[in-house]
């Protein structure tokens, strides 16, 4: 994956820096606590 994304930075002129990949600490619950946290401020209004 990260030769993919130094192959494509390559192709791009206005590409100053290459964004590093890494997983998520969360993996598969990230997208539940993101939802939960929404939730939450939400309804604090």
């Amino acid at each position: 994956m990260k030769e993919k994304l130094e192959e494509i930075v390559d192709k791009i002129d206005l590409a100053k820096i290459t964004p590093s990949i890494a997983s998520c600490h969360f993996r598969q619950n990230a997208n539940l606590l993101g939802a939960v946290y929404a939730f939450m401020v939400r309804k604090k209004k």
